[in-house]
């Protein structure tokens, strides 16, 4: 899976690298952190959640709720269908757009992978039209719908989330897919890529890394000596002796802003360590 929530905090811990040396625990951690935004939506608005994991907390709430007056059809036949008609389908879809808003703005605020839509079938449609009509909630996020659970009293939220997790391994299984494709590309061009701990490690000295992608349990059977590589950005208390070539790599792509993905190695090449490249030597 790729780990973009790692890739994110990769920068933040950089300061702090040697940490990362002793531990690297928190890179699982974040191999299963797909973040997203879940929308539960009816025709007078929704409850949204932000959500770094599908197992963590929501990191964000928020409601919208819209025009409420004239939101339900009359009866076929009443003597004034038509207006009632018309002005219930133009509240379902002002409210939708309200939602759309939100929606857009926790986006930008909290870059998910992904944006869930929920609950009732009309106004869950409208809103995901909406994201992807007037302009693409944002580049890289899927906009998708859960036929399962809802805003409703009485919906499922176990079948919500069993949905949703589903959703988020096909993702991430796509996101793997593309990488691995990346690779393999890059590779068959003889540029753009470097595979193996030596040219990885050799790129990461020239900041030339823009992802770095890891077998971890892989890249661990092999250690480097920071002090035979000039420029390798490590801690100070690193350059000594061997270290492993997985806490090397990751302290190494902290310093250097570089990108972390994880895949196995079947898919990653390299025997473990690959790597895209900034620019070719």
């Amino acid at each position: 899976m790729t780990t973009e929530p790692a890739t994110r905090g990769l920068s933040g811990i950089a300061a702090g690298t040697a940490s990362v040396l002793e531990n690297l625990g928190w890179v699982t951690l974040a191999e299963l952190a797909v973040p997203f935004v879940l929308v539960l939506a009816d025709r007078t608005g929704a409850d949204i959640e932000v959500h770094r994991a599908a197992s963590a907390p929501s990191a964000a709430r928020e409601t919208v709720t819209g025009q409420t007056f004239y939101i339900t059809k009359v009866a076929e036949g009443d003597w004034a269908q038509k207006q009632f008609q018309q002005t219930a389908e133009n509240a379902w879809r002002d409210n939708a757009r309200l939602v759309t808003e939100e929606v857009r703005s926790l986006v930008r605020r909290h870059r998910p992978r992904a944006v869930l839509i929920a609950g009732d079938v009309r106004a869950r449609s409208a809103i995901a039209a909406d994201l992807e009509a007037r302009d693409p909630v944002s580049p890289g996020v899927a906009v998708l719908e859960v036929e399962a659970g809802g805003r409703a009293d009485g919906a499922s939220r176990e079948a919500l989330w069993e949905e949703v997790r589903d959703h988020l391994t096909r993702l991430s299984a796509e996101a793997d897919a593309d990488l691995a494709g990346r690779l393999d590309e890059a590779r068959g061009r003889g540029e753009g890529a470097a595979h193996g701990v030596d040219e990885v490690v050799d790129a990461l000295s020239q900041a030339r890394v823009e992802r770095l992608v890891l077998d971890l349990g892989r890249a661990r059977e092999s250690v480097v000596k920071p002090a035979d590589h000039d420029g390798l950005p490590v801690p100070s208390a690193a350059r000594e002796g061997e270290v492993p070539a997985d806490r090397v790599l990751i302290a190494a792509a902290a310093l250097t802003d570089a990108e972390l993905s994880l895949l196995p190695a079947g898919m990653g090449r390299g025997g473990g360590v690959s790597a895209l490249l900034r620019w070719s030597a």
